[in-house]
């Protein structure tokens, strides 16, 4: 994983490209992310943790394009956990995902669509910030 971390003061529509060389050396966009925000935080991954190039190049809403910056990054390895350790934990401060018919468990269930068995749900709430708890199964 190598992460894009920059201030956006204005706040100004920005799309932020990320490029890499492709299998024969060719620069090509891996990851765009489009957004508004002040602070700008976002991963590009499936890389494994050898050095690589990464190019960032960021473009308004008119086409203006900055000048791409270059650097060699060796990227964080990542290694996806067993969801099948994963279990949801209620601690006394949390807000309960099980609200109509839902399940915290699918958020981790490798389902996508929508329905009952692809997402969870919170019952209304107070207030914000609001949390939740569940055991990795794991020390990672």
């Amino acid at each position: 994983m190598a992460t894009i971390s920059l201030q956006n003061e204005d706040r100004g529509n920005l799309i932020i490209s990320v490029l890499t060389p492709d299998s024969i050396g060719q620069m090509e966009v891996i990851a765009e992310s489009y957004t508004s925000l002040r602070n700008i935080h976002f991963a590009v991954r499936g890389y494994g943790p050898e050095r690589r190039a990464f190019g960032v190049c960021l473009r308004d809403r008119w086409d203006n394009l900055t000048d791409t910056i270059y650097q060699e990054l060796i990227p964080w390895e990542e290694h996806e956990l067993d969801k099948a350790n994963f279990r949801e934990v209620v601690l006394e401060t949390d807000i309960r995902l099980n609200a109509w018919g839902f399940s915290m468990a699918h958020i981790w269930n490798n389902e996508y669509g929508w329905g009952l068995n692809d997402m969870c749900h919170s019952e209304d709430f107070p207030a914000y910030p609001v949390w939740f708890t569940f055991d990795l199964g794991v020390t990672a």
